[in-house]
């Protein structure tokens, strides 16, 4: 049973992730259709164009700014409330973990844990869902973006720049305690490395983070641990990472 309720959870990862990409294709493709967690940091690091000691020069991520926009989550204009909602539930993170919660009670699991599962991951939603709808009837934007920082490295040099000023290709360094603001491949780590991802997943206890690619396709977002996603925290050691993903793109928003 666990075997079928795993290949149910990649078939619908697949699903759902193909008619994303349709809809907002990444701003910078992979060769061979593969994602960040599968290749190692030096290919990840060469496929973004980017460098591990240098970073971004100042005038590539000014030119990736202007092109993809910021760091933030836009709704679409004329955007419903319902279609607020929509979005978030249809992100392969959301949706596979609904889709968790509903094979849970079909494999004959208790509804506790059923009930945690579908709680946990609409829990999160208020930190996705309820800025987006106060946004939608009010004129002020979500300033929170342009006021939290993170250290980045560009054109060889360390310094802090807004959340919302960060672009695919930046490479980012992140201590315990700190909020992971966009999503990252892992690149370097300093001690053992862990994350709170209870927003995402549920799981009260931090998971442990590692740097070697993962050499399979389609692996559920929670079996990822090489990446960080936007809105986790970093527990307990150093890392630096290089963003993948950024804004309407992020796994989570």
């Amino acid at each position: 049973m666990t075997c079928k309720c795993t290949l149910f959870i990649i078939i619908c990862n697949k699903i759902i992730k193909n008619w994303r990409d349709v809809r907002m294709p990444k701003p910078i493709e992979i060769s061979n259709n593969k994602e960040p967690y599968e290749l190692n940091t030096i290919e990840l690091i060469t496929e973004l164009k980017s460098n591990k000691e240098q970073g971004l020069s100042t005038e590539e991520a000014n030119k990736r700014l202007k092109e993809f926009g910021d760091n933030i989550i836009i709704p679409p204009k004329g955007e419903s409330i319902l279609r607020i909602l929509y979005d978030y539930a249809k992100k392969p993170m959301h949706a596979t973990m609904f889709s968790l919660s509903s094979i849970n009670l079909l494999a004959g699991g208790k509804v506790s844990e059923a009930l945690r599962i579908a709680a946990n991951t609409l829990i999160t939603g208020t930190f996705t869902v309820i800025p987006a709808i106060r946004s939608k009837f009010s004129k002020k934007k979500d300033k929170s973006p342009y006021i939290d920082q993170v250290t980045v490295v560009r054109a060889g040099m360390q310094g802090k720049v807004f959340h919302a000023n960060l672009t695919v290709g930046d490479i980012i360094m992140l201590n315990s305690g700190d909020l992971v603001p966009a999503d990252a491949r892992i690149i370097n780590i300093t001690d053992s490395l862990t994350v709170n991802e209870s927003t995402f997943t549920g799981e009260i206890e931090p998971v442990e983070k590692q740097i070697e690619a993962i050499d399979r396709h389609e692996l559920p977002f929670f079996q990822r641990s090489n990446m960080l996603f936007a809105g986790s925290n970093i527990v307990n050691g150093s890392v630096t990472a290089i963003v993948t993903a950024v804004g309407n793109d992020r796994e989570a928003g």
